[in-house]
This record gives C-alpha cells, sequence and structure tokens, in this order.
C-alpha cells in the first residue's frame, strides 16, 4: 500500500564536523569560492556558495574525516557550467580525488578533498539545460544602506561589488537561487522599482523578515493562487514575495 508522504523535501543542509574551523574557513572561502557567515556560536560557520550551504561545526578531538575512508564522502552536488567549476577550483589549488570526465551512469564528474579530509563530487548532466532567469537591476543611493538592509537584514550575501568609495557602485546580490543587482546611481532609471520574489513558502521569508524590516501586512492568498506580502527597501522600491497559496486558487464568486 502506498503510504502518502507527510511533508516535502527541501533544500538539503550538509552539517560537517572540523577540526580547526579557522583553516576550514579559510579553505572554503579561498579554493571553493564559498562565503562564510557567522551561526552566533563561535563554534559553528555557515558556508554558502549559489544554493550550497555547508554547516561547519568545529570538533578539535573528533577524528579526522581522513581517517574514514570511503566514507569521508558526505555530498554530491550537481552543478551548471561542470567544465568551468573545475578550472576554477583546478586553478585555486584544490586537491582533485578524480578528473572530470564523463561517466556511463550519464553524468560528468569531479572529485575535491578538503583541506580537513572530507571528500566531494561535483557532477553535471552533459548537454543539459540551462536554467534561464531574469535578476532585476534596482536603483540605489549608498551601497552601504543597500547591504546593511539586503545582507545585514534580509539575509541575503554579496556575490559581486564594484565600487570605489563604498557608497557609489554596483552590487550583486544572492539568496539561494534568489538574484538581485543594486545600482547607485542608477542614471536615467526612475525610482520606485519592483521586484517579485518567487519563493516557497512566504510565510517562512515573512516571519523571519518582520523583525527586521517593516513590512505593512502578514501573507495573504490571492484570488489567483498565490500567497503574497510586500515590503519597500530603503531607496522605495517595492518587494512583492510571492509564494504557494495555502489553499490554491480560488473559484470566482457567482
Amino acid at each position: 500500500m502506498a503510504i502518502e508522504p507527510a511533508g516535502r523535501l527541501m533544500r538539503p543542509r550538509y552539517v560537517i564536523a572540523v577540526q580547526d574551523l579557522a583553516r576550514s574557513a579559510g579553505f572554503y572561502e579561498d579554493v571553493l569560492g564559498f562565503s562564510m557567515h557567522d551561526m552566533g556560536d563561535p563554534g559553528w560557520r555557515w558556508f554558502q556558495r549559489d544554493s550550497c550551504a555547508i554547516l561547519a561545526g568545529e570538533c578539535p578531538d573528533a577524528a579526522p574525516a581522513a581517517a574514514f575512508g570511503d566514507h569521508s564522502y558526505f555530498a554530491y552536488i550537481e552543478v551548471d557550467g561542470i567544465d568551468a567549476l573545475h578550472a576554477e577550483l583546478a586553478g585555486r589549488g584544490a586537491d582533485l580525488t578524480k578528473p572530470l570526465r564523463d561517466e556511463p551512469w550519464g553524468m560528468r564528474e569531479f572529485g575535491v578533498r578538503t583541506v580537513d579530509g572530507h571528500r566531494l563530487m561535483f557532477g553535471a548532466r552533459p548537454g543539459g539545460v540551462r536554467t534561464e532567469q531574469a535578476i532585476p537591476v534596482l536603483p540605489g543611493d549608498d551601497l552601504g544602506v543597500a547591504k546593511a538592509f539586503y545582507v545585514g537584514g534580509l539575509g541575503f550575501s554579496v556575490r559581486f561589488e564594484s565600487t570605489e568609495d563604498g557608497r557609489n557602485g554596483i552590487v550583486g546580490l544572492d539568496r539561494g537561487t534568489i538574484r538581485l543587482t543594486i545600482d547607485c546611481p542608477m542614471s536615467g532609471h526612475g525610482r520606485h522599482a519592483c521586484v517579485s520574489l518567487e519563493v516557497e513558502n512566504a510565510d517562512r521569508y515573512y516571519a523571519e523578515w518582520r523583525d527586521r524590516a517593516a513590512i505593512p501586512r502578514p501573507p495573504k492568498d490571492e484570488p489567483w493562487g498565490a500567497r503574497t506580502f510586500d515590503l519597500s527597501d530603503p531607496f522605495g522600491n517595492t518587494i512583492f514575495v510571492i509564494g504557494p497559496a495555502e489553499r490554491g486558487p480560488q473559484a470566482p464568486h457567482a
């Protein structure tokens, strides 16, 4: 008899034990290109690159991962642009445990050993279709204010930044698969731009952001089958958050 699933699995997070957290953080930043984030506990760090997140806890007395042989593998990460990623990591001096090659099971793969002895496999489907997305460019007045709001408040990370004085320039922001760009100043464009963020759960974002930003109303189900709320950034741009409705699309009244 088939069992009806009680929940939905979403966004796996990898949790690893490391002996020297500072050394591990340097490796994930400098070699693998992850950004590092504090977690409110000096013994933990959050490493993020695109949609991949790894949580590292410092365990100085634990056996090193390298001592566990094949059990030191902890992640298989499917990627877009595997040839470019391989070239990037090889150029940064990554310890490659497996050369880049096509496998008979339909994946193109290479392996990496971390400074702690953990092993990761990166894979891609040859000839796979690249996911396309629109990345809105929002006008701003001050990069510092923009980063304080989006990074410090809403939990985005900086993907790229170009500035000479810390105020004027451009910054690209990521949160999972969500991408935004803030241009300060953005000459030739008007103010009060709007961006919609399509998310898996609007209530979850509302619960996280409501104490960090002014949000006029809680999420509500719309008749067209979405659950939404909105807020504004410091420059007057509207952020419209759209998730699945709790009850689905509603039939129009007769």
